[in-house]
């Protein structure tokens, strides 16, 4: 959570400010493995509009944005990228058919590439949203951990009793 509506790069031992932008209600902040880009999650929840994530990737120390993304959810929950560094995935809403889906970015250059159904046994609410391996994520809620491949877009595995 961001105490300003604004995002700074310092160089601490100039201390001194490299870069600086608008960023409003910052929610979640992460580098990229090679620490040479970093990503930006916003909450977007206005009253009159639908409530969506706006993620935004800065170079470091320019802070040039290199791309944005967003989408609709139905609530917030932090976005992650996969352990093989290739994706940014996150958990999207489609408003027209009432129902949830995982939602897969290319890392690199922050294109859509695809939209993975939610479908394993027993769903219940998502609590949150890990990077397991390689290409896998791990939708975490209360009984398990229900893992999804990003690659081949589908259900891969629960693990019972495992909370993230």
């Amino acid at each position: 959570m961001s105490e300003s509506d604004e995002i700074y790069v310092w160089n601490l031992p100039y201390r001194a400010i490299l870069s600086m932008g608008d960023e409003p209600d910052i929610k979640q902040i992460f580098f990229t493995s090679d620490e040479k880009r970093f990503l930006t999650v916003s909450h977007k929840n206005a009253p009159d509009t639908e409530p969506s994530i706006l993620a935004v990737c800065r170079t470091v120390p320019a802070g040039e944005i290199v791309y944005t993304f967003e989408f609709k959810i139905k609530k917030f929950r932090p976005i992650v990228t996969t352990p093989d560094d290739h994706y940014v995935v996150g958990i999207g809403y489609d408003h027209s058919l009432k129902k949830e889906h995982v939602r897969v970015y290319h890392l690199r250059k922050g294109v859509f590439l695809h939209r993975i159904a939610i479908k394993y046994p027993n769903i219940k609410d998502i609590q949150n949203l890990v990077g397991f391996h390689l290409c896998f994520v791990a939708l975490i809620d209360n009984d398990k951990a229900n893992v999804i491949n990003c690659t081949e877009k589908r259900f891969s595995r629960a693990i019972p009793t495992w909370s993230g």
